[in-house]
């Protein structure tokens, strides 16, 4: 049997963590929709804060040119049930609008209420694709374990940060 790719490696990884760590991440029993698939979506609640669902997926790029690269994305609904607002403006992240949203980070260094898409790279990128984007690199490519450690350890961060906080899911 061929082994498992790094993003598969690393989905079953945060998948045992994320709810232990987490207790208000569950699982979800089922795709909540085609774009979020069971392996990789989770489950929020309704947010303390702002009172919508919150649903987080991790999307793996499926180009074969960007293999290992994944980012965060948000989903956030007054209902529960898939927004009708899938090309939202950031802007409206800040108050938890219902749309689909790409997580933010300012970990790039931008002034207060800047934000860049962040990309988490388990593979080497021989090229960046994208702009106006955020790439996160391992101390090394050496071993898929210390990727995936350092990995799952960044995304918490970046969580905690951008959503969790935000969202009351976590004390300021």
């Amino acid at each position: 049997m061929a082994e498992k790719g790094i993003y598969v490696r690393f989905m079953s990884a945060l998948r045992k963590d994320i709810v232990k760590r987490y207790p208000f991440v569950h699982k979800v029993e089922k795709a909540f929709d085609l774009s979020m698939p069971k392996s990789s979506t989770f489950y929020l609640g309704l947010s303390p804060r702002y009172g919508k669902h919150v649903i987080v997926v991790f999307y793996h790029d499926p180009k074969s040119w960007n293999v290992g690269m994944l980012n965060i994305m948000v989903h956030i609904s007054t209902d529960y049930a898939v927004t009708k607002n899938w090309d939202a403006r950031m802007e409206g992240y800040e108050t938890f609008e219902d749309g689909f949203y790409g997580m933010p980070t300012n970990a790039a260094g931008l002034e207060p209420g800047y934000f860049k898409h962040k990309y988490w790279l388990l593979k080497p990128l021989d090229k960046e694709r994208y702009r106006l984007a955020y790439y996160w690199r391992p101390s090394s490519y050496d071993s898929d374990e210390q990727v995936i450690r350092e990995a799952m350890v960044d995304v918490y961060a970046e969580l905690e940060e951008h959503l969790f906080r935000h969202g009351g899911f976590l004390a300021e």
